[in-house]
């Protein structure tokens, strides 16, 4: 007879939102980056079959501000996870550290366009969504959400699931999960365009952890 279930492993990923006016300034900046008529391309070491990757200079004003957010919204990550850590890694946690956030690209996205699963460089990523086709609203299955992906494959023969969720993106919402998650964009049939910025952070300790 069974006496406990043990249900392991959790992950945490974060949503957070930016206000309006911060998201149509960068609506602006995304606008002119893709029309820039030799735009500073990320496409060359980024994955995914994407119309446009654009590099958003870190020595932009608003570039600033929106390094702030995210990499406070980093920094929350971590309390909240303590929440779940044994004491050995909450000891080690209680370190001071901050938060850099070292690239920041925009992403433009048309139909068909999609994101294989992959990780990132660094410490921590994510995603900010600027706009978002109708299309992906229309309840129709994935189209153009954001898979987050779990630790097994698909085989339920052996009990494998195919973990994966999928978080469905809305302007002015972003996400923050550590860059070791695997990740994935489904594609979209549009019409319209999806426009989305993405980032990499480290921590900065102050000592060794």
């Amino acid at each position: 007879m069974l006496t406990e279930i043990y249900r392991l492993f959790p992950r945490q990923i974060a949503k957070g939102k930016i206000s309006d006016e911060l998201l149509k300034t960068l609506h602006r900046k995304a606008d002119k980056a893709f029309t820039k008529k030799q735009p500073d391309d990320a496409s060359s070491r980024l994955a995914g079959r994407l119309e446009k990757q654009v590099w958003f200079p870190l020595t932009d004003p608003i570039a600033k501000d929106l390094s702030g957010i995210f990499a406070h919204s980093c920094w929350q990550w971590i309390q909240e996870a303590k929440n779940q850590w044994d004491n050995n890694t909450k000891a080690i946690w209680s370190k001071p550290f901050g938060v850099n956030v070292y690239e920041i690209w925009f992403n433009k996205q048309i139909p068909g366009d999609f994101n294989p699963v992959h990780i990132h460089g660094g410490d921590f990523s994510g995603v900010l969504y600027l706009d978002i086709p109708e299309s992906i609203d229309d309840g129709d299955g994935v189209k153009g959400m954001l898979g987050i992906h779990g630790p097994e494959c698909y085989n339920p023969r052996v009990f494998q699931m195919g973990m994966i969720q999928y978080f469905k993106p809305k302007a002015g919402e972003y996400y923050v999960f550590p860059a070791w998650q695997p990740h994935s964009v489904m594609p979209f049939d549009g019409p319209g365009e999806r426009w989305s910025m993405a980032f990499n952070a480290e921590i900065v300790l102050e000592g060794n952890l």
